[in-house]
């Protein structure tokens, strides 16, 4: 069984393949900034953490 560090790697973070919302978050961002970067990088960190 794998064990998960609640502190660094949190499993509401993860997909079911280790992915975490933030590496999809930078990849989906691209050059983006301020309020528009900011904005898209909680609609998609939300939608990766719904279950």
């Amino acid at each position: 069984m794998t064990q998960f560090n609640n502190i660094t790697k949190p499993k509401h973070y993860q997909g079911k393949h280790g992915l975490e919302a933030m590496a999809v978050v930078d990849n989906f961002i691209g050059n983006l900034a301020g309020k528009a970067a900011y904005c898209w990088g909680n609609v998609i960190k939300y939608l990766l953490r719904f279950q």
